[in-house]
């Protein structure tokens, strides 16, 4: 995975002063023991604060996952017209099992999907504006702030999970069919 989210989960700990053992004696070993072994030397050299540092690494992505619930009530409200769908779509995603169970992992799958629920809802922003632009030159100028803003999610979203290549087929997809309607 690309190293983006685990590098934002590990900022909390490097600013509260953690030991960061040398990275060159693990990088040296083949890639299938070199974290495992990384992991250990941080163990032994962060023992006495290991679980402060843990949890300060869990903590930084739990925002990522309240701004996908946030990004859910916007998304299902644009689509629909209506704050209930917002709501509905709010909870099914917060009460989700496996976001629920990722949220607070230091890992990259709900930060993922958020990242990648946020490029599709600007995706589709940018679409719906683009063609309504074409009908005035004055909110020519927000479509292309939208364009810069979805491109950017994507980017970003490339920057959390190499599955993220997945939205090029449903960003041209949508595109396409914003075109032809």
């Amino acid at each position: 995975t690309p190293p983006l989210l685990r590098w934002l989960a590990a900022w909390p700990a490097l600013l509260s002063g953690v030991n960061a053992p040398d990275p060159a004696p693990a990088v040296a070993l083949p890639l299938d023991v070199r974290y495992w072994v990384y992991g250990d030397q941080f163990l032994r050299a962060n023992f006495a604060s290991y679980h402060h540092y843990f949890l300060l690494g869990r903590l930084a992505l739990i925002p990522i996952s309240c701004v996908g619930v946030w990004i859910a009530y916007r998304f299902a409200r644009g689509l629909n017209g209506s704050p209930i769908a917002g709501i509905a779509a709010c909870a099914l995603y917060a009460l989700c099992p496996n976001i629920a169970a990722h949220a607070s992992l230091v890992g990259t799958d709900a930060a993922s999907a958020v990242a990648i629920l946020a490029a599709t809802w600007l995706w589709w922003r940018f679409c719906r504006a683009a063609t309504s632009s074409s009908l005035s030159l004055s909110s020519s100028s927000s479509c292309w702030k939208r364009g810069l803003l979805a491109a950017l999610a994507i980017a970003l979203a490339h920057l959390c999970k190499f599955y993220a290549v997945l939205l090029w087929p449903m960003t041209a997809l949508m595109a396409g069919c914003y075109a032809f309607v």
